[in-house]
């Protein structure tokens, strides 16, 4: 990897590359709705077809009308006989037309295609689904909570509307009642709307949560750009409904959620001897993204690097990390040495079942290591103590160390199989500050992985270790096993 070997491909596509995916919990609950709606019915072919006769040729001498259908005096009978009960007939002096319900059957204005229909009330019971961040209908496609999937709860700003949920939830389904109506399983699009829906009800039942999945993306361009895509939510249900809870989710993220030591990362990584660090300091993310696109695979004497771009869980490096890591060690005879994961110190890492799933693969491929996988993380963690990553650690990782000595910035992510192959992502904004994109690389390279373990050996120094699901009172606490891999 010398100098000059890396050469930017073409610009990024417009609508940009997904980078990563951020998940937060979202408050929801349930309501057990009654309401009165008229609801339009299609009538038998029959009556149908009579009614589209008589819209166009209205009035009709009766046996005309007869004669038009080829019917007899007893199936006429029985037709006239609804018809007019239904007042969507007339009969005068032996002439038919429609009568006056048959205005409101007609759902359209053109004569030789509009549908009659009949209407009338009908009585509806339905569970409803709202979320408590901005009451609107829930997503069907949101996903349950993974056990694994420590989320960050969304947070309600109206409390007074959340605690008289009842009333919330009437006006919010009369006013989503389009949107309710269409997303039903019986929901038939050859049928009208039904009109004047009339809530008698609310009964509020089991409150729950749901995954809000919003991906993040990176263009380039003469400007480029990181930013929450919100292309789903803001195309689902009435236009603008969902700007609540789009202002919550860029809430919870804040306006500098990087880690902000994104130079002592990048120091740091050319101090060990990387020698694509010092490509890493020349490009922005959205430059290193074209690299990854262009030129993924640095070709080297010993081993081929992977160019990254993104989170461990962005679909492009997820598929890197699965098949570089299939192929590598498909390679080697593996050794007894577990996985290990320095978390970087940002908030919404590793919260999401995307992550969950990806960590749930590597471990199993970690699986015949007595030690299988261990989360690493440094005690100084904003916003989340070393407790809690080892909380909401447990269902992935078999241990958790703290990393109390060193000086390892924030912005730095390893992810290392001992002597077989590493990943590396320094994460850092596009510009000065805003969400941070990881670039990086994976090696299986011996000389590369060696310079990575160097980096994990010197912050061992004071370390605090913890299984979190297998407990072998007969091997060594967990900082003593990773001293010996690394030494």
């Amino acid at each position: 990897m010398s100098d000059g070997v890396l050469r930017l491909g073409s610009d990024l596509p417009a609508e940009g590359v997904e980078v990563d995916t951020l998940s937060f919990g979202l408050p929801c609950q349930n309501y057990r709705i009654r309401y009165e709606a008229i609801v339009g019915e299609r009538l038998p072919a029959p009556y149908d077809f009579a009614l589209r006769l008589l819209r166009m040729a209205e009035p009709m001498r009766m046996e005309d009308f007869q004669a038009f259908f080829g019917w007899n005096a007893t199936e006429l009978s029985v037709l006239l006989s609804f018809l007019s009960d239904s007042e969507l007939v007339a009969e005068r002096s032996g002439r038919l037309s429609l009568g006056r319900a048959a205005v409101r059957a007609f759902t359209g204005t053109d004569d030789e295609h509009d549908t009659p229909m009949l209407s009338s009330p009908s009585l509806q019971v339905e569970t409803v689904a709202f979320d408590k961040v901005s009451f609107n209908l829930l997503d069907p496609t949101l996903g349950k909570v993974h056990p694994a999937a420590a989320l960050p709860l969304l947070s309600i700003r109206e409390r007074e509307r959340a605690a008289n949920g009842a009333q919330a939830a009437r006006s919010a389904f009369e006013r989503n009642f389009t949107e309710f109506w269409h997303g039903r399983p019986q929901f038939n699009p050859e049928l009208p709307l039904p009109k004047q829906p009339s809530v008698i009800e609310v009964e509020p039942k089991a409150i729950f949560r749901r995954e809000l999945t919003i991906p993040v993306r990176l263009g380039g361009g003469p400007a480029s750009w990181v930013d929450l895509d919100f292309a789903d939510l803001e195309r689902t249900g009435r236009q603008r409904s969902r700007d609540e809870l789009i202002t919550a989710v860029r809430r919870e993220v804040g306006d500098d959620p990087s880690p902000g030591d994104e130079h002592l990362a990048l120091r740091c990584l050319e101090a060990t001897g990387l020698p694509f660090a010092k490509h890493l300091s020349r490009y922005r993310p959205s430059q290193w993204a074209r690299l990854t696109l262009s030129q993924p695979r640095i070709e080297d004497a010993q081993m081929p690097t992977v160019l990254l771009c993104g989170s461990a869980i962005s679909p492009q490096v997820r598929q890197q990390l699965m098949e570089a890591a299939v192929e590598r060690e498909g390679e080697v005879a593996l050794p007894d040495a577990p996985l290990l994961w320095l978390r970087p110190s940002m908030p919404l890492w590793g919260v999401g079942s995307a992550f969950a799933h990806l960590g749930a693969d590597l471990a199993r491929r970690a699986a015949h290591s007595v030690d299988g996988a261990i989360l690493l993380c440094r005690a100084r963690e904003e916003r989340l103590g070393p407790e809690a990553v080892q909380r909401k650690a447990r269902h992935t990782f078999d241990a958790v160390i703290s990393l109390t000595g060193g000086s390892l910035p924030g912005a730095l992510e390893i992810v290392l199989r001992p002597k077989i192959w590493a990943l590396v992502l320094v994460h850092r904004p596009e510009e000065a500050k805003g969400l941070p994109v990881g670039t990086g690389m994976w090696t299986g390279a011996p000389g590369l992985v060696t310079s990575v373990e160097r980096v994990l050996l010197d912050c061992l120094k004071g370390a605090k270790g913890h299984w979190t699901r297998r407990q072998r009172a007969s091997r060594s606490d967990p900082i003593r096993l990773l001293r010996g891999l690394l030494a």
